[in-house]
């Protein structure tokens, strides 16, 4: 009764209590078939005809009426999707097709902690400041993927410049032993490996990396020859 009161005052019905009313009101039209199926029976064999009231002759098809336009509404919407739904699910995806182009994954992850502890060591190194440089590449080269050759090089050189002869041929004489002849790195890991041995009076050590540049005749073998020259025989 609460659900037709509901629909006698317009109220808006969701799908489900469309689908109850509906089946009342159809339920409701089958049996007043069935009562005027008996009415006439009666009056044909028994001639006997039942008085029919005036509301009810009105308002039973009425409800009729209404029930078929109920099964026709429910028809459409469950085989068609709902306007209102269907335009709003199209703005939202105009919007989403024309939203701006997603960044590169580079751009959009931005630089990672080691790209950044990476920068910061190229930028400590390029502006002379070896402290700053040696305590980032220590750092750096703590983390493997960043252990290559030529952060340990420029790492190396950092010693050097500040004059720790000791710390740079620890780092160049095994980098210096693992570089394949030709590769980045190679000429210029002996001529300072060399410069460190010569430094530290390890003339036997530097003289077979100054006679490899002499006979490369490449990247400072000049000043291998001149080197060489004034070592003692």
């Amino acid at each position: 009764m609460k659900l037709f009161k509901k629909y006698q005052s317009d109220q808006e019905l969701d799908p489900k209590e469309l689908e109850q009313i509906s089946s009342q009101l159809i339920n409701a039209g089958l049996d007043y078939q069935k009562k005027e199926a008996w009415a006439k029976k009666l009056a044909e064999e028994h001639d006997f005809e039942r008085p029919k009231p005036v509301k009810t002759i009105r308002l039973i098809p009425t409800l009729l009426k209404i029930a078929a336009g109920l099964l026709l509404l429910l028809g459409l919407y469950f085989l068609w999707p709902n306007n209102t739904a269907n335009n709003t699910l199209q703005a939202q995806l105009a919007l989403h097709l024309e939203a701006d182009a997603l960044p590169h994954n580079k751009v959009r992850k931005g630089p990672s902690k080691l790209e950044e502890l990476q920068q910061s060591f190229v930028d400590a190194y390029s502006t002379e400041d070896y402290t700053q440089a040696v305590t980032l590449g220590n750092q750096l080269i703590q983390q493997e993927a960043a252990k290559n050759t030529e952060n340990l090089f420029y790492l190396a050189l950092s010693h050097f410049y500040l004059k720790d002869y000791e710390m740079a041929s620890s780092i160049l004489t095994p980098l210096q032993a693992s570089i394949t002849e030709g590769r980045p790195f190679d000429q210029e890991s002996s001529w300072f490996l060399a410069l460190c041995h010569l430094q530290l009076g390890k003339i036997d050590l530097a003289k077979p990396l100054l006679g490899e540049l002499q006979a490369a005749a490449a990247w400072k073998s000049d000043a291998a020859s001149q080197l060489l020259d004034l070592l003692p025989k």
